[in-house]
């Protein structure tokens, strides 16, 4: 945004000017989405985030800098946000990026498309590579299966269930970094 139009909106915010907030609302909304939902992976904590920030765009429009940049504050004020939510709810986020990742929830950018194709195959072909006990217990960790529950259904300990979950997440950490690496030499990025 040109900062002629930066200082009017924020001018207009600082005033109470509704269309001000609105013209800041139609610019912002998306991208800020954006950035909430590749953190959160979460359409409603995505949405709640963004609804929180402009809430407080509004709540503290008083204190807005016009000779600021509007979008350093959004998105600054949004990223804070995000990183107290993951802090406050890291089990959800934890588990909502296993699921996203396993199932490999789409996105609407080509480029983001091809990389997240290639990074889905890459995770599938690891998981597949798993011995099927560590395989069976990943899985039903990535559904949301308790420790208790995972160890009554493979007849592991939940020591063991612990240790095999911690073992599979190493190796297809390692496993997805040494191939998407190799992926991106070969396809010359």
């Amino acid at each position: 945004m040109r900062s002629l139009e930066n200082q009017i909106l924020t001018l207009g915010l600082i005033n109470g000017d509704k269309r001000a907030y609105k013209k800041v609302y139609m610019l912002y909304h998306d991208p800020l989405y954006g950035m909430a939902y590749r953190y959160l992976r979460n359409n409603q904590l995505a949405d709640d985030a963004v609804q929180d920030i402009f809430v407080k765009l509004w709540t503290e429009r008083k204190k807005l800098d016009e000779d600021k940049s509007l979008h350093g504050f959004l998105f600054c004020s949004l990223k804070n946000h995000v990183l107290n939510m993951i802090r406050n709810n890291a089990r959800r986020i934890k588990r909502n990026y296993e699921y996203c990742d396993y199932v490999g929830i789409e996105n609407t950018d080509p480029e983001n498309i091809l990389i997240d194709s290639n990074y889905n195959e890459i995770l599938n072909n690891a998981i597949e590579s798993l011995p099927s006990l560590k395989k069976e217990i990943f899985l039903l960790r990535s559904k949301g299966a308790s420790y208790n529950e995972i160890s009554e259904v493979t007849g592991c300990s939940i020591n063991t269930v612990k240790s095999y979950l911690h073992q599979t997440r190493n190796y297809l950490r390692e496993y997805v970094f040494c191939h998407f690496n190799e992926n991106d030499i070969k396809n010359g990025k």
